[in-house]
């Protein structure tokens, strides 16, 4: 029987059940003669070979309904026929995954006929569909297949970009064939952040500038009048809004506690950004306020919004994290973060998120941990001599690509545990670590190809 892919069954789980019984229909549990005649039940086989549900043809009239919407019963039906592989399904799944108006349904049809090896067709169909879900859901589908023209399709979406590239090779990294494709691939940060392409200029007004040398808070925050310190700029900042700062030419560090609150976070085309003011010196966010080098209280630079790009700070001696993302489709780039008593970079309740080219060392637990945080990427970059791990991913960071990444001199040099599943470490250095190499807790699905040379 085909085996249903993790992703078909966590579907299945989010779309729904069946409807009750019809009328007349017993919902109650076996017959007085199921128990007579099987008195413990059905075997373990039984439940295992047998899915649940309304027979085939109930589930393909409730498909093709022409009546209904967007309704969770028919992605539930589409699911449900994939997690069978029933050829008599088969024609339903391709109709719907083509034709269906609702995208959410023709997304479940699609990603149902990765059961299905006739179907690789339709599902290279569904590779042009206008809705992101339905070609995110093509490219589960083609994971399923251990065809060449999937394997194919799969290598030709990485170099795309963006998240559909980090689906491709999550794809690739299941099958052997597929893993051969993909280390002939380069993959670099670039793959994974389009938006590193120049953006374009804000509207007026949009962009605030602060010079920690030259600046000063009564200033209007422009360009040619910076502010000081950074709490004018966030105060003022928006949702797609550009801050721009430098520790200005007499490299002064920023000493003060950034949070980027929830109401402030872009969207994708407008990511609101916080960053390395073009041209000039690297803005420093420094918690060490003596001279004894006591780090300062708390988290550095705290982002708790969707779509906020931290790019291009120095950060340093805090005694929580670094910086902390704890919004979707966040990003960090080309930071660099030390000597924290936490964290370096932490990554908490954070989908989707993508970490660039971040230099990480001397923190005393971890250098990057990605907690709950699943669907993430970190492309390049190092984690080094942390007290614990230079890479962690926990608590259901699944589904996470980790390439071009080196971790030396930790304790630990790669960690996945706590159900984080789905995790392809691609071309990756991790040498040199006081213990382990790569650790996987039982049950978390990690897989490794590729070989980066020492840094």
């Amino acid at each position: 029987m085909h085996r249903p892919s993790l992703a078909l069954l966590a579907l299945a789980c989010v779309v729904g059940c069946p409807e009750p019984a019809p009328s007349g229909a017993s919902s109650a549990g076996p017959s007085a003669t199921d128990r007579a005649t099987n008195p413990a039940g059905p075997s373990a086989t039984q439940q295992a070979t047998t899915p649940a549900g309304p027979p085939t043809t109930e589930l393909v009239a409730r498909l093709v309904d022409p009546t209904d919407g967007d309704d969770p019963q028919k992605r539930f039906a589409a699911v449900l026929l994939g997690i069978r592989a029933d050829p008599a399904g088969l024609a339903a799944l391709v109709d719907a995954a083509l034709h269906d108006r609702a995208p959410r349904v023709r997304a479940a049809a699609t990603e149902a006929l990765g059961a299905f090896p006739d179907a690789l067709p339709t599902v290279e169909a569904a590779l042009a569909d206008s809705a992101p879900a339905v070609r995110a859901a093509a490219l589960r589908a083609l994971g399923e297949s251990t065809a060449p023209k999937a394997v194919e399709l799969l290598t030709a979406r990485v170099g795309g970009g963006g998240d559909e590239a980090r689906l491709a090779v999550l794809a690739l990294g299941g099958t052997e064939l597929g893993r051969a494709a993909l280390a002939g691939v380069e993959l670099t940060a670039r793959t994974f952040l389009p938006s590193e392409d120049p953006a374009p200029p804000p509207p007026a007004g949009r962009a605030w500038y602060v010079d920690a040398t030259a600046g000063d808070d009564a200033n209007p925050g422009d360009a040619k009048r910076p502010f000081r310190t950074l709490a004018p700029a966030v105060e003022r900042l928006g949702p797609g809004d550009r801050l721009h700062a430098t520790a200005g030419a007499d490299g002064v560090p920023f000493r003060e506690r950034v949070l980027i609150p929830a109401e402030k976070g872009g969207t994708a085309s407008a990511p609101t950004r916080v960053e390395h003011w073009e041209g000039r010196p690297a803005p420093i966010l420094d918690g060490f306020g003596d001279d004894r080098g006591t780090p300062g209280p708390g988290i550095g630079l705290q982002v708790e919004a969707p779509y906020v790009h931290v790019v291009g700070w120095f950060v340093r001696g805090w005694d929580e994290s670094g910086i902390h993302l704890g919004g979707a489709h966040g990003a960090i780039v080309d930071c660099t973060v030390e000597r924290c008593e936490r964290h370096g970079i932490f990554a908490y309740y954070a989908p989707h998120a993508t970490i660039v080219r971040p230099t990480v060392r001397d923190c005393a637990a971890q250098g990057i941990s990605l907690r709950s945080s699943p669907f993430a990427v970190v492309a390049g970059g190092s984690s080094r001599d942390n007290g614990i791990d230079g890479l962690l991913l926990l608590q259901d960071s699944d589904q996470v690509v980790v390439t071009g990444f080196a971790s030396t001199g930790n304790n630990r040099g790669i960690g996945v545990m706590e159900r984080s599943d789905g995790v392809r470490l691609v071309d990756v250095y991790v040498e040199g670590n006081r213990s382990d190499r790569v650790i996987a807790h039982p049950g978390c699905d990690v897989a490794e190809f590729g070989a980066r040379a020492a840094p």
